[in-house]
């Protein structure tokens, strides 16, 4: 491999690589099976979003083309996506967007392809299920999604010697599963050695090349962020809780110190654990005002663009949360938004495109440097065929090639790895 840092680099910020054992099921159907009837018939109303003409045949090969991603393991799965962006899976009549080792998108060419999986705390402490013989709670330990991760990069290291891929993980952090030592612990076992330079960061991904499957590797150095998921029962700032409040703080004085990148979710849909009401005031983007009151330093990617499923009287579209993290993206310097998912559709650069246009000019180009390229891959195949297709929507968008390489290059390498 070259030394990265000399060469052109695409980034996926937001997507994951989680196989089945990773997600607290349980936890998911126990919360649906106590909704309120309310909430039941306000996310039925969003399925219009999902299916609006889609047959039940196709939702279900949507369904097991992601199933077929997510029984793979780890390392294989960081192979198809960069298999499928060289053509491997399409026919004659879709060129493909890896050729000769080099990545061609948005009118760019990129030497290599940063990824920064992220880590979801799915652990659900005394969460078992109602009414069934095995009563006993799944445990969802996040050290296990942590070794799943280094064992699939070490597999992808060792098949693919020469591949495109640089990857770099988030480690997803939920508060309220640890104390404030297990949190302390967490965060300088994975993250206490976080430089903001990606040459470092590549010799720790270089030197994991070279250890065998066997050996034991913490992934210290090889951990670029921090992954908070407020539908897995997140409060960002939990003023009505002293000992959680200080557990937040933890963090976010932690991560602002050393430039650590956080990313948030941010739409009103997700893998949700919590009452749906809720979930909506913890992911509200204005539940990180105060943070970024106390904290104006932090990296802070919301992901998704906010969108919102969810709509008034079940017809109106619903455009708060996108709005306000416009508002915070220019009020701190530090504050991103991707479009993860939310991008699974032409309509939405179509509006991207439009609301930066409207834009007065210095609102715009501030704007400009705070978008980032992200899929949620494996995720986004609930609603999209392929990585590919995604690739292939933000290639052909109406976006200015500049514009594709600030979301695509520019602003993922600052929210990483610049100070």
């Amino acid at each position: 491999m070259a030394k990265s840092s000399q060469q052109r680099t695409f980034y996926d910020i937001h997507c994951h690589a989680m196989n089945l054992t990773h997600p607290a099921f349980i936890a998911y159907l126990e919360n649906l099976e106590s909704s309120s009837a309310s909430s039941l018939l306000k996310e039925a109303l969003t399925l219009g979003d999902f299916l609006p003409s889609r047959s039940l045949s196709m939702t279900r090969r949507h369904i097991k083309n992601l199933l077929t991603v997510m029984e793979n393991d780890i390392g294989n799965m960081f192979l198809l996506m960069e298999d499928d962006l060289a053509g491997r899976f399409l026919g004659d009549e879709q060129p493909p967007f890896i050729r000769d080792g080099v990545l061609r998108i948005g009118g760019g060419e990129y030497d290599r392809i940063v990824l920064t999986p992220l880590i979801m705390d799915f652990n659900t402490p005394g969460v078992k299920a109602r009414d069934v013989y095995y009563k006993h709670p799944p445990e969802k330990p996040l050290r296990k999604q942590v070794a799943d991760i280094l064992d699939g990069i070490r597999t992808y290291l060792k098949k693919r010697p020469n591949g495109m891929l640089e990857i770099y993980p988030f480690l997803g952090i939920n508060p309220v599963n640890y104390s404030l030592e297990e949190i302390r612990k967490l965060l300088h076992e994975f993250l206490g050695l976080h430089s903001i330079s990606r040459q470092i960061f590549y010799k720790t991904y270089l030197a994991l090349s070279q250890l065998d499957l066997a050996t034991p590797f913490s992934g210290k150095g090889l951990f670029s962020g921090v992954k908070l998921y407020p539908p897995l029962g997140f409060d960002p700032w939990p003023e009505g809780d002293p000992d959680e409040l200080v557990k937040v703080n933890y963090i976010y004085e932690f991560c602002e110190k050393r430039g650590i990148p956080i990313t948030t979710h941010c739409d009103d849909q997700g893998f949700r654990t919590i009452p749906l009401e809720k979930s909506l005031e913890w992911t509200s983007p204005e539940r990180y005002r105060a943070v970024l009151h106390h904290y104006p330093g932090l990296k802070l990617n919301f992901a998704h663009f906010g969108r919102q499923y969810l709509k008034k009287f079940g017809v109106i579209r619903e455009m708060t949360w996108t709005h306000q993290i416009i508002d915070l993206c220019c009020d701190y310097e530090n504050v991103y938004t991707d479009f993860s998912f939310t991008a699974v559709k032409p309509e939405f650069y179509h509006f991207l495109a439009k609301t930066l246009a409207e834009m007065v000019l210095k609102k715009r180009i501030k704007m400009e440097r705070k978008i980032l390229f992200g899929s949620d891959f494996m995720i986004n195949l609930l609603d999209i065929k392929s990585y590919y297709d995604f690739f292939k929507l933000f290639d052909e968008s109406e976006l200015t090639s500049e514009q594709k390489k600030k979301f695509g290059s520019e602003n993922p390498a600052r929210f990483l790895f610049e100070r």
